[in-house]
């Protein structure tokens, strides 16, 4: 019975890939799989600047792609393993490099541009290699769900693999999830600031129940008078750059969101590193020590 093998297609964000780029990735995909790097297509936005090419030799395509480069729509590129020429349970197994860089308005549309790796014919195990090889040679990324940008995307990663502390991914998951960046990261600090209070009470320290802001820094860590050792002692002032730490905390991000300040608005590229950040703090706390 002959074996059915479905085919395989990954979506990735748009980068301009060079001929060097190319010309590696033709040495990578042939040393793993015995194959030849075959130019099926290329298509212009305006058939002034070349004709749509079928099946072009390597040279043409890098002569085409140095003088029109601006010009192009797309590209595709084949590689036949060699592996499967003899022997194998199927007669035709390909892996397909498209890469689409500009709508067929011929503007540049990010919703339309972007790099699609296909499989036809192969093993699933031989098409997440040839994936593999791709993306590390031409440094593809994800391509990014609708709606959302490679932020978001990132921050997305965070919240599904990196969070680990139960009570911050309860604090913080719904509101990145649906995209409420300034409310997670406002969650976060308030949390810090509420565990700081809570260990300070758990080591005796009831005054600290009221107490808010640098003054519950200098209640948990205060070198003489405060009532927490923090982990790692790796210094002898360890107390006092704990304090400086979690006084640096407060002034800088609790006493901001504390006063509804938008801190970081419209840019996402640091708020995954925020929210780490406040799980470090939290993990600080946790392994702190009464005195």
């Amino acid at each position: 019975m002959k074996r059915y093998v479905p085919d395989y297609e990954e979506a990735f964000a748009y980068r301009e890939i060079t001929i060097t780029d190319l010309q590696a990735l033709r040495r990578a995909v042939g040393k793993r799989f015995g194959a030849e790097m075959y130019c099926a297509e290329v298509k212009a936005v305006e058939q002034q600047a070349f004709e749509q090419e079928w099946g072009i030799s390597w040279e043409k395509f890098c002569a085409l792609l140095e003088k029109h480069r601006a010009d192009f729509r797309r590209y595709s590129f084949y590689f036949y393993p060699g592996k499967y020429d003899k022997g194998a349970p199927i007669t035709r197994v390909q892996f397909e490099l498209h890469v689409i860089r500009r709508s067929k308005f011929g503007d540049r549309d990010d919703a339309e541009r972007h790099v699609a790796l296909r499989g036809l014919g192969c093993y699933p195990q031989d098409f997440e290699a040839f994936v593999e090889i791709t993306v590390g040679t031409l440094q593809l990324q994800k391509r990014p769900p609708a709606g959302m940008d490679s932020d978001d995307v990132a921050i997305e990663d965070w919240r599904m693999r990196a969070i680990r502390n139960p009570d911050l991914a309860a604090s913080v998951s719904g509101a990145l999830a649906t995209r409420r960046y300034e409310e997670a990261m406002q969650n976060a600090v308030i949390l810090v600031e509420s565990k700081l209070r809570d260990k300070c009470v758990w080591a005796g320290r009831n005054d600290a129940k009221t107490v808010t802001g640098n003054d519950l820094a200098v209640i948990a860590y205060h070198p003489d008078t405060g009532c927490l050792r923090p982990p790692w002692p790796v210094a002898a002032n360890a107390e006092q750059g704990a304090m400086q730490l979690f006084m640096g905390f407060i002034q800088y991000l609790r006493n901001a969101f504390g006063h509804n300040a938008v801190v970081m608005g419209g840019d996402k590229s640091s708020v995954s590193e925020l929210l780490a950040f406040c799980e470090f703090l939290l993990r600080i706390i946790e392994k702190s020590t009464k005195r």
